[in-house]
């Protein structure tokens, strides 16, 4: 999430997807969305460095490591403003171009509702490669269930609330004892 502020993108949203990784490669978010309306059916499926804009409302307005300006702090984003339609986001992680093989790997952040869930993938992604990180049902503004993706996907806990603070969020404090 601060990576992504960082970076320029949005953080809040009714739904946020986020892509971390830790090296020159240049991967690309990719989500799929419910199958769609579109303009006349007209547009494309899926969000992504190709289709910026998806029917469903969600953006990607984050996009590192393409072209020049290589980063191993890099981050992908796509955020939906306002409450995807209900259906499912298949969220897809493509190695668009493999620079080194140095830290493989990545991580997938995603938060509805002020819920945050991570998904890593710790191997190496080759060349052209796709990922398939998991399959999120939405309906009525919530993550209703989460398919899993591929097989070497590991998921961490969803964020909740210990001691008056959402776990799994960055908490900025001015003292540590």
């Amino acid at each position: 999430k601060e990576r992504v502020k960082k970076a320029g993108g949005r953080i809040e949203g009714a739904l946020r997807v986020s892509l971390s990784w830790f090296n020159f490669d240049d991967l690309d978010l990719h989500v799929a969305q419910p199958p769609g309306r579109g303009i006349h059916g007209a547009m494309p499926n899926e969000i992504s460095f190709r289709n910026t804009r998806g029917w469903t409302g969600g953006t990607l307005d984050v996009d590192m490591n393409a072209g020049s300006g290589y980063s191993r702090e890099a981050v992908e984003n796509v955020v939906w403003a306002t409450t995807p339609p209900d259906g499912p986001y298949r969220i897809i992680v493509n190695n668009f171009c493999l620079r080194e093989s140095r830290d493989p790997g990545f991580v997938i952040e995603t938060e509805c509702g002020g819920e945050i869930a991570h998904y890593s993938y710790n191997k190496q992604v080759r060349d052209g490669q796709n990922i398939t990180v998991a399959t999120l049902h939405m309906k009525g503004g919530h993550i209703e269930r989460v398919d899993p993706g591929d097989a070497g996907i590991t998921s961490a806990s969803i964020s909740q609330d210990k001691w008056g603070l959402k776990t799994e969020q960055y908490v900025k404090v001015s003292t540590v004892m």
